[in-house]
C-alpha cells in the first residue's frame, strides 16, 4: 500500500469512480489516498458506522481477471481474520456489480517507503533508534501471525504504515497463508518484491515459513539504515554505516542468511538480539551512569580529608 497526495480527488485516470459514488448503498468515496498492488484505496465515509473508512478497490485492468479477483479477495479473507494492534483492521468485503472492494480503517500516517524516500531527498537515513523501534515493534506483530499460523509472504516498505502517532501497522496480506486457506500465486510468484523475498520464496519452495517473514523484516531494516535494499550484500549494516551498533549489525546479519536453518529460530528471538545494547540511546544513558559514579567516587576522595577529621572528631565527642 502506497498513500500519496491523502488530498487529491478521486482520479477516474486510476479507475472510473468519481468522488461522490457510493458503494453498497454504504460507502461514500470522497478522495484517492493511495494505490496498493491489488487496488486504488480511496477515503471514504461509511454512512452507517458514520466513520471515515479506507476502501480498497480492484483496478480496472484486474477486474477482468478472475485470478487478480480471487487474490484481491483473498487478502481481505486473510486479514480479516486477524486482530491485533499491529495490524491494520479489515471491517469486510464487499461487492457493488462488478467491483470488489475491501473496507478498513482509515489509516492516518505515511508508509515506510514514503517515508524513507522523503529523507533520501533531504540527504539523511531513518535514525538508528528510529529503525530498531520499528523492527521491535513489527516483531511483535509477527510474533503474533505466528501465533496465529499465518505467514505474510511480501513484507515490503509500502507494507508498512507508520502511524502520526508513533504507531507501526502492517498490510498487504494477499500473499499470506492460513491453514484452511489457499496459497494463490501466479506462475510461481509469491507477490512479494523480490529485493526482500527469502531465497526459499525466490526458489519456489512449497514449505515457505515465518522465518521468511524474519528475512523480509531484517531486509526492509538493513535498507532503512543503509539506503540499499540487501540485493548481493557482501557488507553488513555496520560496514555500510559505521554508528550502526554491533549488535543490531550481527542480528541483521543472522537473519539475513540464506539457509533458513541459519536465522533466528524465531520472531522473538530475532526481536531480542534486535533490541539488546543496541540502542545509541541506552548507551548514552549508560555512559551518563558511568560519569555519575566515577564524579561520585572523585567527590569522596576529593572530600575524604574533611569528613575523615570530622568524623574522628565526633567519635573523640562520644567518648568523652
Amino acid at each position: 500500500m502506497d498513500l500519496d497526495a491523502s488530498n487529491q480527488p478521486v482520479s477516474d485516470t486510476d479507475i472510473p469512480l468519481p468522488a461522490g459514488r457510493v458503494l453498497a448503498g454504504r460507502y461514500e468515496l470522497r478522495r484517492r489516498i493511495g494505490t496498493s498492488g491489488t487496488g486504488a484505496i480511496y477515503a471514504a465515509y461509511d454512512r452507517e458506522r458514520q466513520t471515515e473508512v479506507a476502501i480498497q478497490v480492484a483496478l480496472a485492468h484486474q477486474a477482468v481477471s478472475e485470478q487478480d479477483r480471487t487474490r484481491f479477495l483473498y487478502e481481505a479473507e486473510v486479514a480479516s481474520r486477524l486482530d491485533h494492534a499491529g495490524i491494520l483492521r479489515v471491517y469486510e468485503r464487499r461487492a457493488d456489480g462488478d467491483l470488489h472492494f475491501t473496507v478498513t480503517e482509515l489509516p492516518v500516517g505515511q508508509t515506510l517507503r514514503a517515508r524513507m524516500v522523503a529523507l533520501t531527498a533531504e540527504g539523511s537515513r531513518p535514525p538508528v533508534d528510529d529503525v530498531v523501534r520499528i523492527g521491535s515493534a513489527l516483531s511483535h506483530t509477527l510474533g503474533y501471525l505466528r501465533e496465529a499460523q499465518a505467514v505474510h509472504s511480501g513484507i515490503t516498505p509500502q507494507h508498512i504504515i507508520l502511524g502520526d502517532d508513533r504507531t507501526v501497522k502492517l498490510t498487504g496480506f494477499g500473499s499470506g497463508r492460513l491453514p484452511s486457506a489457499r496459497h494463490i500465486t501466479a506462475d510461481g510468484d509469491s507477490y512479494g518484491t523480490l529485493a526482500y523475498a527469502a531465497p526459499e520464496q525466490l526458489m519456489g519452495k512449497a514449505d515457505v515459513d515465518h522465518r521468511a517473514d524474519q528475512y523480509a523484516l531484517a531486509a526492509v531494516l538493513y535498507e532503512m539504515l543503509t539506503g540499499e535494499a540487501p540485493v548481493g550484500r557482501v557488507q553488513s549494516a555496520r560496514q555500510r554505516r559505521p554508528e550502526v551498533p554491533p549488535a543490531l549489525s550481527a542480528a541483521l546479519d543472522r537473519a539475513l542468511a540464506f539457509d533458513p536453518n541459519d536465522r533466528f529460530p524465531d520472531i522473538g528471538a530475532f526481536n531480542a538480539a534486535l533490541t539488546a545494547r543496541s540502542s545509541p540511546r541506552a548507551r548514552k544513558g549508560r555512559l551518563w551512569a558511568v560519569a555519575a559514579i566515577m564524579l561520585l567516587v572523585v567527590g569522596v576522595i576529593a572530600t575524604y580529608p574533611k569528613w575523615r577529621d570530622s568524623i574522628a572528631q565526633m567519635a573523640r565527642d562520644a567518648a568523652r
